[in-house]
C-alpha cells in the first residue's frame, strides 16, 4: 500500500516553498569551498579526457572508461564554455542539489512531506554527499538519476493504486534506468532496492514494474557487455570486508554514533511495528511508513548486493554506492515520523499537535547531523587532503622548479594526465618514457617504451623529475615503471624531494 491516507490530500498545506527552501539550503552547503580541495587523479583524468575532441573521447571509450562516456561528453560541453575544474565540479553540485529537492517530491508522492523535507535537508548536511557534490566525476549525477527513477516509481505505483493511467510514467521510469546505467553502470543495482519496496508495499503495479525494469535491461544489454569487457580496469579492486560495507553508513554523516542512532531507531520502530502487526512479518511491514520502507530498501539492498557479488569478483568501492545516499537520507528522515506513529498508533493526524512535535524532532535530527558532521565537512574541504591527494600542490611545485632541458617521468604512467595542468617550463619537460602520445594511442597514459629503451634515454639525460605515487595500487605498475623507481642504480642522485598528500616529486641528477 503506497498511500498513507485517503480522501483530501493531507499535504496540501505544504506549499512548493518546501522544495525551494531545501534547494537553496543544499546549494549553499555544496558550494561552500567547492573549489578549495585539490583535485585527485580521477578528476585530473576527467579534465584530460574531456578536453579532447568528441571523436577522440569516443575513441578512448572504445578502449577504456566506456562507463563514463556520457559524463565525459557532458564535461566536454561544459569545458567549452569555461575550461576550469570548478566548472565540471558544478555539474555535481547541481546534481546533488537536485537530488535533495527531489527527495521532497518523493515524500510528497507518498503523502509524507515532513519526511521528504527532512530527507532533503539530511542529504545536504551529510558530509559524504558534499564530498561527491564537489567532485568532477559522475557519482553525484548517478545519485540524481537514481532519485529521478525512484520518484517516477512511486508516482507510477500511486497511479496504479487508484486506477489512473500510468503508462507514460512507466516508460519514463524505464528510460531513467537506462540513463542511470549510462551514467554509472553499477548504479543499476538500484533496481534491487526498488524490488524490495515494490514486492513488500505495492498492492498493484508490480508486474508493470517488472516489465519496465526488464525493458531497461534489454535496452542497455549491449552497453553492459562492452563495459564488462573493460573490467580489467578494476583489477585494483580487492575483495571487500565487512567494515567496507559499514563505511557507507558511518561516513555518510561522519560519525559512528549517528550510524548507531539510525540503527537503534530503526530497530525500535521494527519492534513496535512487529507487536502492532500481530507478530507477523507481512503485517509488520504494512504498518511501516512507505517512506521508511523505500529509504531502507534503497540504502541497504544495492550496497549489500554489490558487496556479496564482490566476494567472488570484486567491483567494490565506496564511490560506487554513493547512489544510495539519497535513500539513506530518506530512511533517516522518515524515522521521527515512524517512531512517533509507532509509539502513539492511531493518534497521528496531519495538522495536529502531534505532527508539530514530529517536525520539531526532525529539526533536532537535522541540526544534530549538521553538528556531528561538521568536522568531516571541513576535512573534505581541506585544500591538500580533502580529496585524499594533493596533485595541485605537486603541479605547482613542478611548474615553479622545472628548468629548460629537464626531463620528467611518471610512475605509474596513469599520473601522466597531470601534464594537462602544467604551466611554464614544466609544459616543455621531455617525457622520457613516452613512446606513443595519449591522443594517438586513444588512451589516458599513452604507450610507453620498453625498459631497455628507457635506460638508453636516461643515459643521455642530466636532470630528471620523478612524479610518483604509492597510493596507486600495484596492479597498474609495469616493468617500465620499475625502471623509473630505481634511478639511483642508473647513476642518478636524488637532489630534491617534496612530498605531498599521496604523491611525491623528486629531482634526480647525474
Amino acid at each position: 500500500m503506497i498511500r498513507t491516507a485517503r480522501g483530501a490530500d493531507p499535504d496540501r498545506a505544504w506549499r512548493p516553498a518546501a522544495e525551494v527552501f531545501v534547494g537553496l539550503f543544499a546549494v549553499a552547503v555544496f558550494l561552500w569551498g567547492v573549489d578549495t580541495p585539490s583535485p585527485w587523479r580521477d578528476e585530473i583524468d576527467t579534465l584530460a579526457i574531456a578536453r579532447r575532441e568528441v571523436g577522440q573521447i569516443v575513441a578512448l571509450a572504445g578502449r577504456m572508461d566506456l562507463v563514463h562516456l556520457p559524463f565525459y561528453l557532458l564535461s566536454h560541453a561544459v569545458l567549452s564554455i569555461a575550461d576550469t575544474l570548478l566548472a565540471v565540479r558544478l555539474i555535481s553540485v547541481a546534481a546533488m542539489t537536485a537530488a535533495a529537492v527531489l527527495l521532497v517530491q518523493v515524500g510528497r508522492r507518498l503523502h509524507d512531506v515532513p519526511s521528504g523535507i527532512t530527507a532533503g535537508l539530511l542529504l545536504a548536511v551529510a558530509p559524504l554527499a558534499s564530498r561527491y557534490a564537489q567532485e568532477a566525476r559522475p557519482f553525484a549525477l548517478a545519485a540524481l538519476t537514481a532519485t529521478v527513477a525512484t520518484l517516477l516509481l512511486v508516482t507510477a505505483l500511486a497511479r496504479e493504486e487508484v486506477g489512473r493511467p500510468a503508462r507514460s510514467v512507466w516508460i519514463g521510469y524505464a528510460a531513467s534506468l537506462v540513463v542511470l546505467d549510462l551514467v554509472n553502470v553499477l548504479a543499476v543495482l538500484l533496481v534491487v532496492g526498488h524490488a524490495g519496496f515494490v514486492l513488500t508495499r505495492a498492492r498493484t503495479g508490480w508486474r508493470r514494474w517488472l516489465i519496465a525494469s526488464a525493458a531497461a535491461g534489454l535496452t542497455v544489454s549491449g552497453q553492459l557487455i562492452l563495459a564488462f569487457g573493460q573490467r580489467a580496469q578494476l583489477a585494483w579492486a580487492t575483495r571487500p570486508q565487512l567494515y567496507d560495507l559499514r563505511a557507507l553508513y558511518v561516513m555518510a554523516f561522519g560519525s559512528k554514533l549517528f550510524a548507531v542512532l539510525i540503527a537503534s531507531g530503526s530497530i525500535a520502530v521494527a519492534v513496535l511495528a512487529f507487536r502492532r502487526g500481530g507478530r507477523r512479518v507481512g503485517a509488520t511491514v504494512a504498518t511501516l511508513p512507505p517512506t521508511l520502507v523505500l529509504g531502507a530498501s534503497w540504502a541497504l539492498l544495492p550496497p549489500a548486493t554489490l558487496w556479496f557479488v564482490s566476494q567472488a569478483t570484486s567491483f567494490w568501492n565506496l564511490r560506487y554506492v554513493v547512489v544510495c545516499l539519497p535513500g539513506l537520507a530518506l530512511w533517516t528522515g522518515a524515522l521521527p515520523g515512524a517512531l512517533w506513529s509507532s509509539a502513539r498508533p492511531g493518534r497521528i493526524r496531519h495538522g495536529t499537535l502531534g505532527e508539530g512535535r514530529r517536525v520539531a524532532v526532525a529539526v533536532v535530527l537535522v541540526l544534530a547531523a549538521a553538528v556531528v558532521g561538521l568536522p568531516a565537512q571541513r576535512a573534505w574541504r581541506d585544500p591538500r587532503a580533502g580529496h585524499d591527494e594533493d596533485l595541485r600542490g605537486a603541479v605547482q611545485y613542478l611548474a615553479a622548479q622545472a628548468g629548460p632541458g629537464d626531463a620528467v617521468l611518471y610512475a605509474p604512467s596513469k599520473l601522466r594526465a597531470i601534464e594537462t595542468e602544467l604551466t611554464g617550463a614544466a609544459r616543455d619537460l621531455a617525457d622520457l618514457a613516452l613512446d606513443v602520445d595519449p591522443l594517438t594511442a586513444a588512451t589516458l597514459a599513452g604507450v610507453e617504451v620498453s625498459p631497455a629503451d628507457l635506460d638508453r634515454r636516461l643515459a643521455t639525460t642530466r636532470r630528471v623529475w620523478l612524479v610518483h605515487s604509492e597510493a596507486i595500487g600495484p596492479s597498474v605498475i609495469t616493468t617500465t615503471d620499475a625502471v623509473k623507481m630505481d634511478l639511483s642504480r642508473r647513476g642518478f642522485v636524488r637532489v630534491a624531494h617534496r612530498a605531498f598528500v599521496s604523491v611525491s616529486v623528486d629531482l634526480y641528477q647525474q
